[in-house]
């Protein structure tokens, strides 16, 4: 496998039509294109392969991996991530399965995505509190929430410092997050990431045990 390739903004068009096909999927890659571009500090996209292999999104630490092709080689994505500071890949089950015996010690974490189409829904009920907006000073507290449910807990536990940093700025470059408080304490939220101009991504969706 060849170097990868770093893209630029140049790339984005090309970008944007290799992962057409399964939009949902790759919304977080259209969407750090839409915020961010790809020439800034926060985001990178690496091409392996002449004929695009594969991509490789970087968001800070966090990486993404996405391919069109049926049996992407992913030996060579591997030989590039160990070389990196990495604290979590996400792609589909099948590439990070491809990916674990690269990575031994570290567990594959399933999940499940859904498409949802429905432009409305129906009323909230009476008597059910109402969610309050969160900001960038609401940093602290999600994070302190992440840190106690068992799916989330590991990376905010590892790198609180670096996780409430991340939420902060995301929270100022425009997400949009919801969250119910109890005496002071957040007790529940979500928020929409990858926003795009074709759609969003619900992540976060967290209750307090």
């Amino acid at each position: 496998m060849h170097t990868p390739h770093k893209l630029s903004n140049a790339d984005i068009p090309a970008v944007l039509a290799y992962i057409a096909p399964e939009r949902e999927v790759n919304l977080f890659i259209e969407g750090d294109i839409e915020l961010y571009g790809l020439e800034r500090d926060a985001v990178e996209l690496f091409a392996f392969g002449d004929d695009w292999d594969s991509l490789l999104l970087r968001y800070y630490e966090n990486y993404m991996l996405a391919s069109n092709k049926a049996n992407p080689e992913l030996a060579g994505v591997a030989s590039f991530l160990k070389e990196r500071k990495m604290l979590c890949l996400s792609a589909k089950e099948a590439y990070l399965l491809q990916m674990q015996p690269y990575f031994p010690a570290t567990k594959v974490q399933g999940t499940y995505l859904c498409k949802l189409d429905k432009a409305s829904f129906r009323p909230k009920p009476e008597g059910v509190q109402k969610p309050l907006q969160l900001g960038p000073d609401h940093a602290g507290a999600i994070v302190g929430l992440y840190k106690q449910i068992e799916e989330f807990a590991k990376p905010y536990l590892e790198h609180e410092e670096e996780k409430t940093e991340q939420t902060r700025d995301n929270y100022e470059k425009g997400c949009i997050g919801f969250g119910i408080f109890e005496d002071d304490k957040l007790v529940c939220t979500a928020n929409i990431t990858a926003r795009t101009q074709s759609g969003a991504m619900i992540i976060g969706v967290a209750t307090l045990p």
